[in-house]
């Protein structure tokens, strides 16, 4: 907006420079002023003076110089929505994995801390951990990822109560209870 603003400035100025210039080749020379007074009406219909046509082309950069950094603003300002968007979306993915295993154990297993969560399923064992910037998750021994790395930050892991789970993802925490 900086540069709308300095652009504006400039323009400006260099139209007040040839307004004044014009002004004062017009009071100096009286040639030039005898050929502005002899100009007939038919001649001023073929063009544009020159000023007139600079006047012109000031306003149109000016115009285009302005859509052109809205458009950029847009863009950025797009791009920063999706990205929040797909972040939003993990956080919502990852949560609701941890709550289906969650609110489907039989208990919690006493290797669990605040760093990692260890269930006891029907089928087995799953495990929740936060390595290397990446949410893990463990079943009977097969490990995926629920995140790429750095997508999520932190996740903690708390135990408010008997068979209550406290989970914070990114600061955003929620409670499950196991069946």
């Amino acid at each position: 907006m900086l540069s709308c603003a300095v652009l504006m400035l400039f323009m400006t100025a260099f139209t007040a420079f040839l307004l004044a210039a014009k002004n004062e080749v017009l009071r100096q020379d009286k040639y030039i002023d005898k050929l502005f007074k002899l100009r007939t009406e038919a001649a001023c219909k073929k063009g544009f003076t020159l000023i007139e046509l600079i006047i012109s082309i000031s306003i149109m950069i000016l115009i285009v110089s302005t859509s052109i950094i809205f458009t950029i603003y847009s863009v950025k300002l797009s791009r920063k929505i999706i990205k929040k968007s797909e972040k939003n979306q993990v956080l919502v993915l990852v949560s609701e994995r941890m709550s289906l295993d969650i609110n489907s154990a039989d208990a919690i297993l006493p290797a669990s801390s605040t760093k990692e969560l260890f269930l006891k399923i029907a089928s087995g064992e799953v495990a929740y951990a936060y390595v290397s910037g990446k949410v893990r998750r463990r079943i009977n021994g097969q490990t995926a990822y629920l995140t790429n790395e750095k997508e999520i930050n932190s996740l903690g892991i708390a135990y408010p109560g008997n068979n209550l789970i406290g989970i914070s993802i990114e600061g955003k925490g929620f409670i499950c209870a196991i069946k």
